[in-house]
């Protein structure tokens, strides 16, 4: 027996399988890029708006979303609150435990913004969120409307 009979032929690679590796290597790349992009995004989003009306009679509470891709903000109901307060007032609700007297933030993430935050205020409780508001345990639903 001779020595080349053992011995194997290198094969080149069919243009196929170079072909879906090359194509593999650049959607993993692309994803890759696409998810830093996204998390530069979301941890950069402006926070949620607090915004306290005082009138007369009765002050209000209503939160307010970052615009969207649509360019479209939504915004929470109104909601009486008890608390008394000398003049409107617009906060990021990352500062209102320090911009607003006699509110508390319970729980907070804004790992990516707007974030979750937990508000007790005038007697209740707001827990805001990207996807809904729940005010004193009940579901409240955002509003959509254009930039005045």
């Amino acid at each position: 027996m001779s020595d080349s009979s053992n011995m194997r032929i290198k094969e080149t690679p069919r243009p196929k399988v170079v072909f879906t590796i090359r194509l593999v290597i650049k959607a993993t790349f692309i994803a890759f890029a696409l998810s830093i992009v996204a998390y530069i995004w979301l941890a950069n989003r402006p926070a949620f708006v607090m915004v306290v009306t005082a009138s007369t009679k009765s002050t209000t509470v209503k939160f307010v979303q970052p615009r969207g891709f649509d360019n479209l903000r939504e915004e929470s109901p109104d909601f009486l609150v008890e608390a008394a307060v000398a003049q409107s007032i617009e906060l990021d609700l990352r500062d209102v435990e320090k911009s607003l007297p006699g509110a508390t933030i319970e729980f907070s993430d804004t790992t990516f913004l707007p974030g979750r935050i937990r508000i007790r205020y005038g007697g209740r409780v707001f827990d805001v969120m990207s996807s809904q508001i729940i005010v004193d345990g009940k579901d409240e639903s955002w509003l959509p409307t254009r930039d005045k």
